[in-house]
């Protein structure tokens, strides 16, 4: 009997390419991003997506089961207080320019379907001793989230850069500084008058 090899999935954050992340970047309403943003989105997709495959992991073993389904997302969504946005009979098309975007008015899914599903099973690879199984509706509604939450990030970022750096271009600092403070557009408002204070007081 021939033995079978185990696949290692290694090295598909670079299956995010810049087109995608730029389709990111307009439904955020982003005017332009910097050179060095792609690799911080990059990075902060992969943190996502770790943190909420690691809760759907914890519901899916509990259930004794080895696939990845529907219910399992939407637990780990709600635990942090969020609904996912379709069902399960939900399949989203990709678009690939700006001229599917305005057909399908913005929902859909803009990055790239399969590297988005071997980078996921590359995170779970490291996760479960045995490599879960992904079912459809898991992953379509997977991808979609995740790209909701990056696209809320990077329009908090967009608005940061606007009122503290009044500048047009969205920079690294800015998204980190929207994701470590996890902010939503009105949480943007209290930190932007923050460091409005912070810096008022410096100049004294």
């Amino acid at each position: 009997m021939q033995r079978k090899h185990k696949r290692i999935y290694r090295g598909n954050i670079e299956g995010i390419t810049k087109p995608a992340i730029k389709r990111l970047g307009i439904l955020a309403g982003c005017d332009r991003l910097g050179g060095l943003m792609y690799e911080e989105v990059r990075g902060v997709l992969f943190v996502t997506m770790k943190d909420c495959l690691s809760k759907a992991v914890i519901h899916m073993q509990h259930a004794k089961r080895k696939t990845l389904l529907y219910k399992d997302l939407e637990a780990a969504v709600s635990m942090y207080g969020e609904k996912l946005y379709g069902d399960e009979k939900t399949v989203y098309k990709g678009c690939k320019n700006v001229e599917d975007l305005v057909k399908h008015k913005g929902n859909c899914v803009v990055l790239g379907k399969l590297p988005f599903l071997r980078l996921t099973k590359e995170i779970l690879q490291d996760m479960a001793t045995e490599d879960p199984r992904i079912s459809k509706p898991f992953q379509e509604n997977f991808q979609y989230y995740i790209e909701r939450k990056m696209i809320n990030y990077l329009a908090t970022a967009c608005q940061v850069a606007a009122d503290i750096g009044k500048r047009k271009t969205v920079m690294p600092k800015d998204l980190q500084y929207v994701y470590q403070h996890k902010c939503s557009p009105v949480a943007k408002d209290i930190l932007v008058k923050k460091k409005r204070a912070t810096k008022r007081k410096t100049k004294k």
